[in-house]
């Protein structure tokens, strides 16, 4: 009965965490504020910028299916990784999902549906995909922008 009240508390606790459909400006848990995931330039890898309210600062989770989202800013470019490791991401129009991963607080682990690697912020401040190591390299704080 214990072991069975625990595990609907669990499951309600981690569904209560789900994160939903919506804008959210996305920042990485390993660097200072207010940087900001940001479109620079198509032909550039996805980087963290200052914040400045800029449309291509505001992420777009998209619901696709069991917890999935694609992610696209405001002027439509979707985050493009491939499925390597040490793939930089690109802003670009193929849709590409990803499985957030609650961790505590507005934390998010972003995990690609395709290779099952996690997006992570480089020493450049580029994204790209990486391995699970637990770092906050790997951790995204999501601030919703909905009203």
């Amino acid at each position: 009965m214990k072991a069975s009240f625990a595990l609907s508390a669990f499951s309600f606790f981690h569904l209560a965490q789900a994160l939903q459909a919506g804008t959210y400006i996305i920042a990485s848990a390993a660097l200072p504020p207010p940087l900001v995931l940001t479109e620079l330039d198509p032909a550039y890898a996805l980087a963290f910028s200052q914040q400045g309210g800029e449309p291509t600062q505001f992420w777009n989770f998209i619901s696709t299916h069991d917890g999935y989202f694609e992610i696209q800013n405001h002027i439509e470019s979707k985050i493009t990784c491939g499925d390597d490791v040490g793939s930089l991401c690109f802003p670009g129009d193929q849709p590409q999902a990803f499985l957030p991963e609650f961790r505590g607080g507005k934390n998010y682990e972003l995990v690609s549906e395709s290779s099952g690697l996690f997006l992570r912020v480089n020493q450049n401040q580029d994204l790209y995909l990486a391995r699970w190591d637990q770092s906050l390299e790997e951790q995204f704080i999501l601030t919703s922008v909905d009203h």
